[in-house]
């Protein structure tokens, strides 16, 4: 399939249910500044790492939360969506891992849209914003290692858009400008 008919088809899509199942084909991975894939995460990520574009990640069907957060943004805001996306960081002395995130309101209820943190792939129901958050951060801390838990602090940051092609450092310091969710 070229570019021209992922984009139709993403641009055909109405609900969430729909994005949820489009982006099952969009693996974990990430684009380097030299427009490289890269598959896994390795110690160049945070020195060669770019934010894709949306037809970036339609043509390579491939992008990290920060990434696939982006394209779930371009599809609610072309639906007139209500959501919010949120960037959790854990200050360590070690690696300081991250995960982005989307969520939505729909019918009174709060959902949490996740694609590239496999073993929570889907969409998941709450009854309140809090708990989808305290939720979402459990659910991150247990998939930390023990030398990534020690003497750190989690983070949970609200954040824009940010632009494409900035690199590790720029899309920290961006989500790190957002609102601090206690």
């Amino acid at each position: 399939m070229y570019l021209g008919d992922d984009v139709k088809e993403f641009n055909e899509l109405k609900t969430p249910v729909e994005l949820s199942e489009f982006m099952k084909d969009i693996n974990y991975g990430w684009m380097d500044n030299k427009h490289q894939l890269h598959i896994d995460s390795d110690n160049m990520f945070a020195n060669f790492y770019i934010l894709q574009s949306i037809d970036q990640i339609l043509e390579n069907k491939t992008g990290v939360c920060w990434d696939q957060v982006e394209l779930e943004r371009h599809f609610f805001e072309k639906n007139a969506l209500k959501y919010e996306t949120y960037f959790l960081i854990y200050y360590n002395d070690k690696s300081c891992p991250t995960h982005t995130f989307l969520i939505f309101e729909s019918n009174n209820s709060w959902f949490w849209f996740e694609n590239s943190f496999y073993k929570h792939r889907g969409i998941h129901q709450y009854s309140d914003k809090n708990i989808l958050f305290e939720d979402v951060k459990q659910k991150f801390m247990d998939d930390l290692s023990a030398e990534e838990k020690e003497k750190g602090m989690l983070v949970l940051y609200k954040y824009d858009k940010p632009n494409y092609g900035i690199g590790v450092s720029e899309f920290c310091q961006h989500c790190e400008r957002g609102i601090i969710i206690n």
